[in-house]
């Protein structure tokens, strides 16, 4: 079986991560698979130093969106017809290009899978209103895919009510290895405090300004705030708070072993996004024994139930702001919140369940 992805490669985000990760997959188990991504590397070369990937032009990118270049649309049905797969599976990346794959697809004569990554939720925020925007745009083509991908119940609920059909929805969640990332030692272990790790983009959309203006506010000693990451947002914020020794600047942590170590070393993972889909680093910090602290946006509401501290998009200032001081005043409580969030990614969010689920969609597609 060959598998062409239509995806991204940066800038990085949990939607570059899955990508890689389900190529890795794929031909773990001895089938082709190749992205299709844009960049505007010279035409007809991969990416240096990666394998079976394969690029688009464009013309404007950036985190949330892509317009593509001149001819990237032929481009792509070349590619496809000189690839040759028994299936696509569009990682949906805010692209015009994605409300042209079905019917790509179809004169191919191969099925389209497609997953929708985009940050959503149903509160009247500006993320929000602008995530509703996106996902009501997109539910006439995503009918025309084979099958939809969602992460959860909610947004197979928003797509039935604009006319994607029920039978084509098939909810898979996000899941992580949760043999790599659990509880154990580490050099970044605090003694005496606890460390509270945000790991993701710097970015409006991950609500990072009331984040780190927050917690400068906050007067607790014995609390630290470790942020890895980059984005536009980084350098203003590191310069104003820079004198504040409670917060650390890691920048963008590429190593993944460096990524496991940081969250063994810390007591809390922190996500305060007014939108998301299933933030993987959440579900990461929670796997490692983290306590999460995070909106309960996307799909994140079954994700966090019961086990950790719930902000609300609508109030992040004020709840973020409860938050530092229910966490110094409650330190022996959240080893225990760690322990069930652990418990939680266990039962429903591993990377085994999560390829396991998706063979299958495949399987059935293709029959």
């Amino acid at each position: 079986m060959r598998v062409a992805i239509l995806s991204k490669l940066s800038p990085g985000d949990g939607v570059v991560v899955y990508t890689r990760q389900l190529q890795a997959h794929l031909q773990a188990g001895g089938y082709a698979a190749d992205i299709v991504y844009f960049s505007n590397a010279p035409a007809g070369s991969d990416e240096p130093g990666r394998p079976n990937t394969h690029a688009l032009p464009y013309l404007v990118r950036s985190p949330g969106y892509t317009v593509p270049g001149p001819g990237s649309y032929r481009r792509l049905e070349r590619l496809l017809r000189e690839l040759g797969p028994d299936l696509i599976h569009a990682q949906l990346t805010t692209s015009p290009l994605d409300f042209m794959v079905p019917r790509l697809a179809r004169e191919l004569g191969v099925p389209a899978v497609a997953t929708f990554h985009h940050g959503w939720d149903y509160r009247p925020t500006r993320f929000g209103l602008f995530g509703q925007f996106v996902s009501n745009a997109y539910a006439p083509a995503l009918a025309r895919y084979t099958r939809l991908i969602v992460f959860g119940s909610r947004l197979r609920r928003h797509f039935e009510a604009r006319g994607v059909p029920a039978e084509r929805i098939a909810v898979i969640p996000n899941g992580v290895d949760t043999a790599a990332y659990a509880p154990g030692p580490s050099e970044l272990r605090l003694g005496g405090k606890l460390r509270i790790t945000y790991m993701g983009r710097m970015t409006a959309d991950k609500n990072i300004a009331p984040l780190v203006e927050t917690f400068a506010a906050s007067p607790h000693d014995d609390l630290i705030l470790t942020l890895a990451g980059a984005g536009p947002l980084l350098s203003g914020l590191q310069a104003r708070f820079a004198a504040d020794r409670r917060i650390e600047w890691l920048g963008f942590v590429a190593d993944e072993a460096v990524r496991k170590s940081l969250w063994r070393g810390s007591d809390v993972v922190v996500l305060p996004s007014p939108i998301e889909g299933l933030s993987l680093s959440l579900l990461e910090g929670m796997a490692s024994g983290c306590m999460p602290v995070a909106t309960d946006v996307g799909e994140h509401g079954d994700v966090l139930a019961g086990v950790g501290r719930v902000l609300d998009p609508l109030n992040i200032r004020r709840d973020l702001r409860a938050a530092w001081d229910w966490l110094a005043g409650n330190r022996n409580e959240v080893v225990g919140y760690g322990q069930a969030a652990r418990q939680r990614v266990l039962e429903h969010y591993t990377s085994d369940r999560h390829w396991r689920a998706l063979g299958e969609l495949y399987a059935n597609v293709l029959r």
